[in-house]
């Protein structure tokens, strides 16, 4: 009966460190109390073959009395932390859904960079605000648009404009509202924001990046001016 109280409190300590769903704990917690129960009704009857002398019982039921008071004390401090892990739980999860958001506004203001550098490639009179509301579709009979798919394929030469803008629209395809950020980042912060991105994106998305992200530095140069640039 000791080693089997012993073990109950043992599992309720190490039970209150693990995260486990609501019906699984509410399950611990009935078989937890049968336990009690039961280890109740042991001591009942070794008390009642094991005291000779009826005086002794009121100490016996004293004891008994605290050992109950012991119990439910415990048991309400697991209750409480199980509900403190619970909240824990979620509030990681809620990080972790903003850590990934806020990578993938990264990533998508950084295709945008791209795709305002590549307009004013074709039309380098545009002031970088005035690019924004150009789109690469309808520059197609630009003088420029031959000379920027002329200077793409000097870099890679599988490589047309459209295949650069469609890399460009699967990146903002999970742009969100509100996603617009021009702050600064040095070379090893996009590479950085790339790197997490890559880790939580599928093979065709990762390529997308990875090409915005090389030609993002390539047309940077080009046009001597910083990565990111103030787009309002």
């Amino acid at each position: 009966m000791i080693v089997d109280t012993y073990d109950l409190l043992s599992s309720n300590n190490s039970s209150s460190s693990k995260t486990t769903k609501s019906t699984s704990d509410t399950t611990s917690t009935v078989t937890n109390q049968k336990k009690v129960n039961d280890i109740f009704d042991e001591l009942e009857i070794l008390l009642s073959e094991a005291v000779p002398n009826l005086d002794d019982l009121p100490n016996f039921n004293e004891i008994k009395a605290k050992l109950r008071e012991l119990f439910v004390h415990i048991e309400k401090q697991n209750d409480e932390l199980r509900e403190d892990i619970i909240t824990l739980k979620s509030r990681v999860s809620s990080l972790e859904q903003l850590e990934n958001d806020d990578n993938i506004i990264k990533i998508d203001n950084i295709a945008l960079q791209l795709q305002n550098k590549l307009v004013r490639f074709i039309k380098p009179k545009l002031s970088q605000r005035a690019a924004q509301d150009e789109r690469m579709d309808s520059l197609q009979t630009e003088e420029g648009y031959q000379r920027l798919s002329d200077f793409i394929k000097m870099h890679d030469a599988d490589l047309c404009v459209s295949d650069l803008t469609r890399q460009i629209k699967v990146l903002l395809n999970d742009r969100m509202s509100k996603a617009h950020n021009e702050t600064p980042m040095s070379e090893a912060e996009i590479e950085m924001v790339l790197h997490e991105y890559e880790v939580r994106s599928d093979d065709y998305s990762r390529e997308a990046a990875r090409m915005v992200v090389r030609f993002l530095k390539i047309f940077s140069q080009l046009l001597k001016e910083p990565l990111i640039v103030s787009l309002t």
